[in-house]
C-alpha cells in the first residue's frame, strides 16, 4: 500500500490528504481471503461458549439459553471476543451489537454487556426482531403459542 493517500470529505470541505499505513485496498482480489485468514481463528476462540456463525464481517452467536449457565457461557462469548478483537487490533463496534431471544420460554432477564476502549460496561441492545441474509427472525414472546414459528422475508437495503 504505498504512495496509497485518503481524505475526508464533510458536507463540501476536504480535510487535508494522509498516508494510508495498513489495510487492503477495497475491491481487491486478495481482500476476502486475507479477511478469512484473519478471522479464521475467531470460532476457535469463542465456540467453546456458544455456536458461533460467521458470514462476511459479521459474527452471530447462538446457545441454548435454558438456565443461569447457559446465560453465563453465552456471557463469556461475548467477554471471549472481545479479547479475540483487542489481539488482532480490530475495534468493535459495540452499539451495533445486540441480543434477540426468539423463543418463547427463555428467561430474558440476564443482560448481557461488553467493555468499551475505556473499560466502561455497556449492554447490548435487546431486539425483539434479528435479521440475516434478508430474514427477520422475530421474537415469539407474544405469540399466543410456544409452537408458532415466524419467519419473514425482508428487502435487504
Amino acid at each position: 500500500m504505498t504512495a496509497t493517500k485518503y481524505r475526508v470529505k464533510v458536507n463540501t470541505t476536504f480535510s487535508s490528504w494522509d498516508d494510508v499505513t495498513r489495510g487492503i485496498p477495497q475491491g481487491s482480489v486478495l481482500g476476502p481471503l486475507l479477511f478469512l485468514i484473519y478471522i479464521n481463528d475467531l470460532i476457535d476462540s469463542c465456540g467453546t461458549y456458544s455456536e458461533v456463525f460467521v458470514f462476511a464481517d459479521a459474527a452471530k452467536f447462538f446457545r441454548y439459553i435454558l438456565t443461569l449457565d447457559d446465560s453465563k457461557s453465552l456471557q463469556n462469548a461475548l467477554e471471549s471476543l472481545q479479547n479475540w478483537s483487542k489481539q488482532w487490533l480490530l475495534n468493535l463496534n459495540i452499539k451495533k451489537m445486540q441480543s434477540s431471544f426468539l423463543w418463547k420460554s427463555v428467561d430474558t432477564s440476564y443482560i448481557y454487556s461488553l467493555s468499551d476502549d475505556h473499560n466502561h460496561s455497556n449492554d447490548t441492545a435487546r431486539a425483539n426482531e434479528m435479521v440475516d441474509l434478508g430474514v427477520a427472525y422475530v421474537s415469539m414472546k407474544n405469540c399466543p403459542s410456544e409452537s408458532t414459528y415466524t419467519l419473514k422475508l425482508t428487502k435487504h437495503t
